[in-house]
């Protein structure tokens, strides 16, 4: 087939992540080129962006800085009052700058007395308000740390509330059925309301009693309903222990209470 003849198709497409629509910069190459414009200035920039083989005019330099994103200011703590001038020797404004992080937080028309003080005021608002919502993101996370923990202790208990009707059903001693007994039914009864205090005092509980629960379950589990009578019963009962074997010797009980070995 003639190349003439092949279809052919044009179409054009802009990859976000190497250069933004009609820029005439890379990504990459414009965020060193600002960060040179920011740290040095138009001039030393320029030089020093030549010498990296990445050339730009100090006005290029200086309009990427401008065109950058600004910075965003923190409330000035401490603040400390200069002038700077309109017209020098004629006309004076106001200069209000944060000496702690060294930026100039506000300037004012004039040096009128009153317009300094309401200048104040509003910054010692500002600082006030961003204290304040300081702490609520401070409550706001200690919530939910809060509600976070107090739901990982509810799933746990309910995990243990699993296990604990399991082992009730297996032939446990007394005192651990009334314990479960009761664990299960504190569990279920958890409310919303319920204090994290009680939560955790349940956990502990069932913790302290988890080593015997973990005996008892494992010799529920081991015991058959032809080895149950090995249990059942007084302790003071008579156990006799028969082996079928032809010269298998006999275990019996003497009159010391002893199991011994009788052929």
């Amino acid at each position: 087939m003639p190349q003439s003849r092949l279809p052919r198709r044009t179409f054009g497409e802009t990859p976000p992540d190497v250069a933004a629509p009609h820029a005439r910069r890379s990504r990459r190459l414009h965020d060193l080129q600002r960060h040179l414009g920011l740290a040095l200035g138009g001039a030393p920039a320029a030089r020093l962006a030549h010498g990296l083989v990445i050339p730009a005019r100090p006005s290029s330099s200086l309009r990427i800085v401008r065109l950058g994103p600004t910075p965003a200011a923190l409330p000035p703590r401490v603040i400390a009052i200069d002038e700077w001038a309109w017209r020098r020797a004629r006309r004076y404004g106001t200069m209000i700058v944060d000496p702690e992080h060294k930026v100039i937080a506000g300037l004012l028309p004039d040096r009128d007395t009153e317009a300094v003080a309401g200048a104040q005021t509003a910054l010692s608002d500002q600082d006030a308000a961003a204290k304040r919502e300081r702490e609520q993101e401070a409550q706001r996370r200690d919530r939910e740390a809060a509600e976070r923990s107090r739901a990982a202790l509810v799933e746990r208990l309910n995990r243990d509330r699993a296990e604990a009707e399991a082992t009730l059903k297996g032939g446990i001693p007394q005192d651990l059925q009334t314990f479960l007994g009761g664990f299960v039914a504190d569990v279920t009864a958890i409310a919303p309301d319920t204090p994290d205090a009680r939560l955790k005092e349940l956990a502990v509980a069932y913790a302290a009693k988890r080593t015997r629960i973990d005996e008892a379950a494992g010799l529920a589990r081991a015991v058959t309903t032809r080895s149950r009578f090995l249990l059942d019963g007084d302790r003071g009962d008579l156990i006799v222990l028969y082996n079928d074997g032809g010269k298998a010797p006999s275990v019996v009980r003497n009159l010391s209470g002893d199991l011994v070995f009788e052929n």
